[in-house]
């Protein structure tokens, strides 16, 4: 299990890391080699560089839901194959218009 996939378990882990200045430094460190650039300019106009690490934890958190999103929707696709398909006909129905009966064409709207 890698870094980012052991953090994200425990709810716990994210309180423990912004503790304390100390603790934040060592998360940040640890975390410093897969930050998005971006991140770290969105931090350092906000005025704080420490931010890059929430804003990176939210990258994290939105990609986590949306593999798992992802895999639930598979799991859906292959049931709904599974199934047998039920196939009714459509009927049409034809609706012809006289010549100035604009009675008919108000109902049809």
């Amino acid at each position: 299990m890698n870094f980012e996939s052991t953090f994200l378990s425990n709810e716990d882990n994210f309180k423990e890391a912004f503790a304390n200045n100390a603790n934040i430094f060592n998360f940040i460190l640890k975390i410093k080699n897969f930050i998005y650039y971006s991140n770290v300019e969105t931090a350092m106009k906000l005025g704080n560089k420490n931010l890059a690490g929430v804003l990176w934890l939210g990258h994290l958190l939105e990609r986590r839901d949306s593999l798992a999103k992802l895999d639930a929707l598979k799991t859906y696709h292959s049931h709904q194959q599974n199934k047998p398909q039920i196939i009714q006909p459509i009927s049409r129905r034809t609706v012809t218009l006289q010549p100035n009966h604009q009675d008919q064409l108000k109902l049809l709207r």
